[in-house]
């Protein structure tokens, strides 16, 4: 598996864990992540809601590989996966989407999360 692969997976992790550390390590100051339904929420809004609780991840798994490319200290990776989240305490939804992740190399070479994009296939 590639760096940003097992880089991702960390991520994933992180977020279905709610674990405050890894999400700071993993995400770029400047992260942004456009969900399923067209929202954007900045990085001080999602990393929050994650560790609050108000963003519940019960499950975010990759479905098959983790597709990858990098230049010069940008990369991309582009998967399938399934979840399942509550937000704001109301029930679990369940989606299935298409993800398409950029990453930035951070000032001591580490790989962060700069643009995450969601799109829903369920509803497509």
């Amino acid at each position: 598996m590639s760096e940003l692969g097992q880089v991702e997976r960390q991520r994933l992790r992180a977020i279905v864990d709610a674990d405050p550390a890894m999400l700071e390590k993993v995400h770029a100051r400047d992260f942004l992540l456009c969900t399923p339904s067209g929202i954007v929420w900045d990085r001080a809004h999602y990393l929050s809601g994650l560790v609050d609780g108000t963003i519940r991840y019960l499950r975010f798994e990759p479905q098959g590989d983790i597709e990858w490319i990098e230049a010069d200290g940008i990369g991309a990776v582009r998967y399938r996966s399934v979840i399942d989240i509550s937000i704001e305490g109301r029930p679990p939804g369940h989606l299935e989407c298409w993800h398409l992740d950029v990453f930035q190399r951070d000032g001591e070479g580490m790989w962060q999360c700069r643009w995450s994009q969601a799109t829903d296939t369920v509803r497509a």
